[in-house]
């Protein structure tokens, strides 16, 4: 049997996939039908797919926000304990580029309560995977002993490798001075073989410094 009745609302189905109809009619006891609703499971399909298109194309907008540019395998880090600068500097602001933001921060312009009343950011902080390469890198500090602020944007364009796949950047703060370095894959052998520069990285990894001295390999 085809169709049936329940609480005033009569249904029929036709068989078939994708084509089967619902038609359900609420019924107004002293009158006509109030409303007739047809459902169609095709249309349904369709428009579930109309959203899963919106969805991606959503996401891929966000993307190319974050990104704005080519996305290369590599590292941004930097460890201010292992490497002893950050119990004489608090770290007020970075910038690796201006394309995604989890290679930037500013104590300043923070809009949560992670470093609420806390005079630093954090000395320590690792990013690696897909990112794009940054054109620039800006840090700004201040030196505990003494109150003094300083900051320093390095133009990266020609400084870095052509190829950042699977190296990485750190810097160094000593004094009134930044250090930029390049870390490679490349182990060294023998573990602590010169040079020893001021990251602790340089100690596992061949290592050269790309600012204040450009060092070409």
């Amino acid at each position: 049997m085809n169709g049936w009745c329940t609480n005033g609302i009569n249904q029929t189905q036709t068989p078939g996939p994708l084509k089967s109809r619902v038609t359900a009619s609420i019924h107004n006891r002293d009158g006509p039908p109030l409303e007739t609703r047809s459902l169609n499971t095709s249309n349904i399909y369709q428009f579930a797919r109309l959203l899963g298109t919106i969805f991606v194309a959503t996401l891929l907008f966000l993307c190319g926000c974050v990104s704005g540019s080519r996305l290369v395998h590599h590292q941004f880090t930097f460890d201010g304990r292992n490497d002893g600068w950050a119990a004489k500097i608090d770290l007020l602001e970075y910038s690796y580029g201006d394309k995604y933001r989890q290679v930037r921060d500013s104590l300043e312009h923070r809009d949560d309560s992670l470093y609420k009343g806390s005079s630093s950011l954090s000395p320590s902080k690792g990013v690696g995977g897909p990112m794009p390469v940054g054109e620039f890198m800006y840090v700004k500090w201040r030196i505990k002993a003494t109150g003094e602020v300083f900051e320093d944007r390095v133009d990266l364009r020609n400084r870095l490798p052509r190829d950042m796949k699977n190296q990485g950047l750190t810097f160094v703060i000593d004094g009134r001075q930044l250090y930029l370095y390049v870390v490679t894959t490349e182990p060294k052998r023998p573990f602590d073989s010169p040079p020893i520069l001021k990251t602790v990285e340089s100690r596992t990894y061949v290592t050269y410094e790309i600012y204040p001295s450009l060092t070409k390999r």
